[in-house]
């Protein structure tokens, strides 16, 4: 782990903690970043009493959503990766986004057997028709046992259900995130519908989904203030290699297939 971390990164976290002393690197007048203020309010959860709680979310899992089997309701946000045709056009999209989806998350079963709490755990959805495809998806990590296993005529439904409260349609490939689970489209909460379309470039589409997962962590408490640069870099440096080693671990662990993942 230390040679992962190397004496340059270490350097760089020593040097993070004197530089909050200086007045220049967190200048008082500055304008207000509307992309902090739009994460803030998209990641906010709606409690059944009415009252309005911040969300602080501390990592992202996957999860296989079986059709007819309920979703667990107390984790603190809830994202769904939603394929709503399977045609020839869209199969790369599908296939990378498949592809990210099994091999950059550590499944959510394995994640709860952390020392995190189910209310800073968000869950990224994949919808299944048959639960006994999610050893071998677990093992294998194939991104064509993905595809063939996928529940579209659910996902098309699902689609439905937020484009009658957004008004438009959803893109063909894309990741639905809400803070509650969606379950019909009386579930559905407009305003605090995130859509990411991923019908463009396959090779970016990791990217899209890693920006994602990085806007999700966002330490919302800290966001304009003094220490927000100096904890998201010390939070990111030792989760990147935090995550790596814990996927890996657990993956190896559950004896899974990490050769498709390379």
């Amino acid at each position: 782990m230390t040679n992962l971390l190397g004496k340059n990164t270490i350097a760089l976290i020593l040097t993070l903690l004197i530089l909050p002393g200086c007045s220049w690197l967190y200048p008082t007048s500055a304008k207000e970043d509307n992309s902090h203020t739009f994460v803030k309010k998209s990641f906010r959860e709606v409690r059944l009493d009415g009252n309005v709680k911040s969300a602080t979310i501390d990592l992202l899992a996957r999860g296989f959503l079986v059709r007819n089997e309920e979703q667990e309701n107390d984790y603190g946000y809830y994202s769904y990766l939603i394929f709503t045709n399977k045609v020839t056009t869209t199969y790369k999209q599908r296939l990378a986004a498949a592809h990210a989806f099994l091999c950059l998350f550590q499944d959510v079963s394995s994640v709860v057997e952390l020392p995190v709490a189910r209310d800073t755990l968000a869950v990224l959805y994949g919808p299944i028709l048959n639960g006994q495809a999610i050893v071998p998806l677990r093992k294998k990590q194939e991104s064509d046992l993905f595809l063939k296993e996928y529940d579209y005529d659910y996902a098309f439904l699902f689609s439905q259900w937020v484009a009658r409260k957004l008004n438009k349609a959803l893109p063909a490939v894309s990741i639905v995130g809400h803070p509650t689970p969606i379950v019909d489209a009386h579930s559905v909460m407009a305003d605090r519908v995130q859509v990411i379309s991923l019908e463009g470039n396959p090779e970016k589409i990791q990217e899209q989904i890693i920006a994602f997962r990085d806007k999700l962590v966002i330490p919302e408490d800290d966001i304009r203030t003094e220490r927000f640069v100096l904890k998201t870099a010390i939070r990111t440096i030792f989760r990147s290699v935090g995550e790596i080693v814990l996927v890996e671990e657990a993956e190896a662990k559950a004896g899974a297939d990490l050769s498709h993942c390379k």
